[in-house]
Parts: structure tokens; sequence; C-alpha cells
């Protein structure tokens, strides 16, 4: 198989200058050594491969390995860093970068079967972010290869991110193609001189300036690992995006962007990557410096490890990150005079069938919620209802069927469930979290016969519901431990822990029964102001199917009512409009919003949205216009820019725009698809035309075989037949038969 290009060809032109890398990764360094030197190596022959093999194994690594399948001890190969720099290399020790190799056998087991169903050859695709060590020498390639060496686990070590450097003209690749489009710098590491009669300041400034390239300041350094793109040589199909990060914190709030958000403070902070997961922590010498522990949300590893402080800090940055609300709904369509009920106790008139909505927002998380692999993170809502019934035994309704995340699925719809991207095939549905955008999950109860007789003051109905978090399912956890020798480590990666992020309770009452004591909301949401709460449940119904956003306009109207002076009620009613395809309505909003609040883009974007749909491109073009400049870097800005302009005979504006898309999202498809209309308007030579479908064609996404596959994926699982539909719905069962989450 041809090497995938962006994973490592970046490496193929200095096989031989990355190989003596390796020995500077894992050559011991002395206290008194002007520079990690490269030096002793012949440039000619196979010299890494040599650094490597000169390389003693740890007796203790080889024995960790075979005891319990993976090494978590000492860091390896760490270069001497610990020795000047100990507090920061305690707590790369404990992340997720130092477990990123065949220390992580989360991780290991998906690479066996990657290599099963692939040429050996195509595990550098995987090796780039994953497992540098063995990619410098290319011994990822090999049929097999020893898993108790240093270079298998050792993870991600300190050098190879701060050995990245800027892309030249020469080197024009982009951190943000993803799958390893990096460069490193193969050049000596000088220390800093420890002698008397020695320069200390020019010394450190050399040792900084090799080892703190201006790039890793920068979000788009993130992008090198943390967005992938499958590739026809990978999946033996065609392209297709895998996990990407960096795009929705790029179209985000976070990043200063989110022309749709309709949450906008005032003044926004604009949040890279480092600032989150990276946060700035003081050594015990006072200076300040940022995190190497990288939290985010991996559970399982720290586990894996019996590692809990570890657990205790990733639990800490989960909770909360996402709230929960429920609202008590009417299973009628709702009116004016019934909006939702929040309070902790709401009255409720008996009926034959009770109805609720959960609704989530992602609240501190700068991209989608869950990020990293999300078909194999494992969150889920469990919403239950305690019943009275005849005997003193409540009746009890569970559901835990909806995933919130994208859901892959292979050639026959059935869902991606091993951590294997070669057979992706399309992605069905998305239910992960936006930054931006809340979202509404509807519930409907339908009530037993039996509980009418016992519906007394005495015995009210529990409604509840939680936000659980899973790193892996319990099926991909069996799966990738299997292989494990028998031992505690196995028993711990088989469990990976259930996090709980967010809850809420509600207990209905009889109208005229006020017995109960007053209970506070169990959820983060309980503590928004409530034309707020108002206001999010009518934004996730509004982004529902067109026969069902109208039940938003009576949350919307409440908000509005609640919050008279502010902007944000104004633009939920002006989305709505939108959904309903009413352009008029649309435009009157859009003018009332921009009154209260001018510098607000929502407005414009949803003007400009109206009339795009209803071909009045002339109209939304000048709307367009002023988004462009309010947020040159938004990439949904850029792309409808390119089509209005295309649209209202403007191509050489079109194609600005274009490869302004194509600048922030180099493998966008509509990006390409206006770059390539533009360049057939302008009567460009046909070899830049042809090229240019070439890349356009490349990138489309296979809109018809995803239609295909979501009916198949239907078939398989009707309890998730409709999870492609925002604001849909789910109907409890009695926990004797619960629908459990699976995948």
């Amino acid at each position: 198989m041809r090497a995938h290009p962006a994973a490592f060809q970046v490496f193929s032109s200095h096989r031989l200058a990355i190989c003596l890398l390796l020995a500077v990764l894992t050559t011991p360094l002395r206290a008194h050594a002007p520079a990690f030197s490269l030096a002793q190596f012949s440039p000619r022959g196979d010299a890494g491969r040599q650094a490597l093999d000169d390389q003693p194994t740890s007796d203790a690594v080889i024995a960790q390995v075979r005891q319990q399948g993976f090494y978590a001890g000492r860091p390896l190969a760490d270069a001497g860093c610990p020795l000047c720099h100990r507090e920061i290399a305690e707590q790369w020790a404990a992340s997720a970068h130092r477990f990123s190799s065949f220390n992580n056998p989360y991780y290991a087991a998906a690479v066996d079967l990657f290599r099963q169903q692939r040429d050996p050859a195509a595990t550098r695709f995987c090796a780039g972010c994953h497992d540098p060590l063995l990619l410098v020498d290319d011994r990822i390639a090999q049929p097999t290869f020893p898993r108790d060496t240093v270079a298998a686990q050792a993870g991600l070590t300190c050098l190879v991110c701060h050995s990245m450097q800027p892309h030249t003209a020469e080197a024009p690749r982009s951190f943000l193609l993803g799958n390893a489009a990096y460069r490193l710098a193969l050049t000596d590491v000088p220390l800093p001189a420890l002698g008397a009669d020695e320069d200390p300041g020019q010394s450190l400034l050399a040792h900084q300036q090799r080892l703190r390239s201006p790039v890793l300041a920068q979000a788009d350094f993130c992008a090198a690992c943390h967005r992938v793109g499958l590739e026809p040589e990978l999946t033996h199909v065609d392209w297709q995006r895998g996990q990407d990060d960096y795009a929705s914190w790029r179209a985000s709030l976070a990043s200063g962007q989110g022309v749709a958000a309709v949450y906008r403070p005032e003044s926004l902070t604009i949040k890279r990557c480092q600032d989150c997961h990276m946060p700035l922590f003081p050594l015990k010498s006072g200076r300040q410096v940022r995190s190497h522990r990288f939290l985010a949300a991996n559970s399982a590893l720290p586990t894996l490890r019996d590692d809990p402080q570890a657990l205790a800090e990733v639990q800490a940055t989960l909770r909360g990150a996402v709230s929960l609300d429920l609202a008590i709904v009417s299973c009628q369509s709702p009116t004016v005079e019934t909006p939702p009920r929040f309070e902790p106790q709401p009255d409720w008139v008996f009926a034959p069938r009770l109805c609720f909505d959960v609704i989530l927002r992602n609240r501190r998380v700068g991209h989608r919620f869950p990020g990293g692999t999300s078909d194999s993170n494992h969150v889920y809502i469990e919403a239950t209802v305690s019943l009275p019934g005849r005997s003193s035994e409540p009746i009890l309704l569970s559901d835990a069927t909806h995933l919130v995340r994208a859901q892959p699925v292979d050639a026959n719809g059935h869902p991606i469930a091993r951590r294997d991207p070669q057979n992706i095939r399309g992605v069905i549905y998305n239910t992960s979290l936006s930054p931006s955008d809340p979202q509404v999950v509807r519930y409907v109860v339908p009530i037993p016969p039996e509980v009418a007789q016992a519906w007394s003051p005495r015995a009210p109905i529990t409604v509840g519901a939680v936000l659980r978090y899973q790193k892996f399912s319990p099926a991909y956890a069996a799966f990738a431990c299997q292989s494990l020798p028998p031992s505690p480590a196995q028993a711990r990666c088989l469990h990976p822990p259930t996090l709980d992020i967010a809850e809420a309770t509600r207990t209905l009452l009889p109208p005229a029964d006020r017995s109960m004591p007053p209970a506070p909301p169990a959820s983060l949401a309980g503590s928004s102001p409530t034309w707020e709460r108002f206001l999010d449940h009518g934004l996730g119904l509004a982004d529902g199917l067109v026969d069902t956003a109208s039940d938003a306009l009576p949350s919307l109207l409440r908000a509005r009512q609640l919050a008279p002076a502010r902007v944000e009620p104004l633009l939920g009613l002006q989305r709505l409009a939108l959904a309903l395809g009413r352009t008029d309505e649309v435009l009157e909003l859009g003018t009332q919003a921009e009154a209260l609040r001018p510098a607000h883009p929502a407005h414009l974007w949803l003007r400009a949205q109206a009339l795009y749909r209803t071909y009045r491109f002339a109209e939304a073009r000048p709307f367009v216009e002023r988004l462009a400049v309010l947020l040159p870097g938004d990439p949904a800005v850029a792309s409808l820019l390119a089509r209005v302009r295309g649209l209202t005979a403007d191509p050489r504006g079109a194609l600005v725009a274009a490869q302004g898309l194509l600048a922030i999202e180099p493998e966008s498809e509509d990006g390409h698809h206006q770059r390539l209309l533009s360049l057939r308007d302008l009567g460009r030579p046909p070899a830049e035309v042809d090229e240019a479908e070439r890349l356009y064609l490349r990138h489309r996404r296979p809109v018809d075989r995803e239609q295909t596959l979501r009916q198949l994926f239907r078939q398989h699982d009707p309890a998730r037949q409709t999870e492609d539909i925002l604001a849909h719905t789910h109907t409890l069962q009695p926990v004797s038969s619960p629908r459990s989450p699976s995948h």
C-alpha cells in the first residue's frame, strides 16, 4: 500500500534524519553534556535502527508487559527532561499522551485489528500521532514487532511535540490537514550552561529557542493529530472525515467565530486548545507554566493504571461540562397557556400518558461533546420514572437508548463498535453537542391502568434523568481487554468507570396537594435564569422536524416575555421562523434584534439564510458581506459568501471566498466545490479546472450511500431509528425489560 501522504510522507523524505532523532529521544542525558548530540552516529547506513537496538531493554518493562500486557511504570525515553523539569514530567507521566501507544490496550486492540484487515504498512497512518518512536525506524510497518520494547511502551515523548516546527515555503503542508501533518526539527538540543564561567542566559535562550517553537502556542498545532481524514487507501472506498475536534472549535464562540450562536457574550474571550487542556499552574518555585496533564475526558486510562488522583481530576473536569434540565410538557401540541414546567414539584393532572423533555447544553467544551473518537465514547441519557402501584412497590420505567455521539456505520449499516475507522462507510447521525446549541430529547411514559387507583398525595410520581459518561462501552472494553493476561489490571480494563455529568429530577403532585417539602433543582441548568431555561427548551425544539418545530413557540414566547430587553429570545423566535419557512417574519425579527444589539452576527446570519433559501441571492449578499467583515475566520460565513458571490455573477469574488475557506478548512467539500465552479466561470485552463474537480470529488460526501446506510441501520436497531432527527422521542419501558445502550 502507498504510504498515507499526510500520515507518513512528512517523514519519508527525511527517514534517516528522523531515525537520528530517535537517538535523541532515547539517549540518556549527561548532566554536563553540551547538547543532545547526533554527532556520534554515522550519517550513513541504518543509524536510527542501530541506535534503537543499542538501547538496553528494561527488565522491568519486559516483566510488566508480560504480567499485565502493558507498561505503566517509570516513564521511558524521556531524554533526561525530568532532570530540570520534574514537576512537568510528572504531569506528563500520568497523561493520555504518555499512554498513546502500545502501553494503552484500548488503542493496541484497535491497531491489531487494523493490521489484520490492512497491510501492516498502513499502520503508519496511526503511528504518526500514536507511535512516533515506532514510525521513525518504520518498525510499525513490519509484520511483527516486540511489544515489550521501549519504543512500543514509551508513548508520545517530550521531544516529539517540542521538536515540531512551522511549515515553510519549501514544505508548505499545513497542520490543518491533520493525520500527523507536522515537521520535526532535527538539530541538536543545546543545554543551559552549568559552569560559573559560562553565560547561562545565552545558553538558556538557545535551549528555549530549540524547544519552544511558536507553533506550540497555536491551536492549529493541535490539529496535526486531533483531526483525521480517512484516505481511500484505508477505507478501500473513498475519503471520509474521522475525528475532528478542531473544526467544531474553529466554528464556535471559543475561537471567536460561531456565527449562528444565539448566546454570545458582549465581550468574547478566545480559548485555544491549550487554554482549556493545558491551563496555567504554579510550580513549587511559583513560576506559572502550562499543565502537561492534558486533561480531557479519558477516565479509562487512570482506572486502568489504578490512579485515583488522575481519575478524580478527569471527573472534576467532566462534572457540569454539560448541563441537563428537565421540563414536564403537555403530550398534546403545547399552547401559550400550557408552557413547559420547570419547577421541582410541578402540578400534574392524571392522564394516560406523561411527557417530559430533557434539555442538554454544552457549557464548557469549546468543541463538540464528546470529542475525540466520539463513536467509541459511551455517553447516554438514562431517564427513569417511578409510578405508584397497587402494592407498596413502585412501578419503575426506564430508557437509556439515547446515545450522545456521532454514529459511523460499516457497509452493512452496523455501528462501528471496535474503533475500526478502516470500515467506516458513512455517519448516519450526530447527536454530539455543539458548543452553541441546546438539544432536546423527548420522552413519553405510558401510564399503566393500575396507577390511576394508586394516584394520591402520598404516592407522587418521580421523574429523573442523568447524563452518564463512559470512555468506552462495555462491549468495546471486552473486545480491547480480552487479550490481556489475567490480572487486576485486566479487571480494571474491562470496567471503565461510569461518571455522572449532570442530572435533574421532578416530583409530580396532584394540583391541590402541596404536602411535599420543596426540593431544589438537581441540575446545573436549574441555577440559570428562568428565561434562559425556556429559551434553551425552545431552541432545542426549533431544530426538530418542521411538523414539530412549532412546539417551540410557547417556550420562546415565554422567554421573550421574561427578558424583553435581551436579544437572545428574539433570535430564538427568528430561528424558529426560519425553520418554519416564514421569510418575512425572519426579516422583521432580524430588524428588531439588530435594534437591540447591532453587532450580534446571528440576526444577520438568519436573514441571509432565509433569503438564500428562497433564491433571493442578491438580497442575501449584503448580509453575508457584513458577516465576512465581522467574522473573517468563520468557515460557515466563508462558505455562504462564496455561494452568494458566485450566484450573483461574481466568480472572481467567489473564488477569493472559496480560497479563504480552504485556507482554514483545506479539506472542505464546499470549499473545493465553490472553487471548481468559480474556475469554470472564469474560463481557467482545463488542467487547473480538472485538478479542482478531482479535489472536489475526493472530498465529496457519499450522501446517497449514507441514505441507504441509514435505512439499514434502522432495520438493525429499531429503538434508534429516529436518532438522526433532532428533538426525537423515546418511550420508557418497564425496568423488567430495560432498553439500555450496548454499542
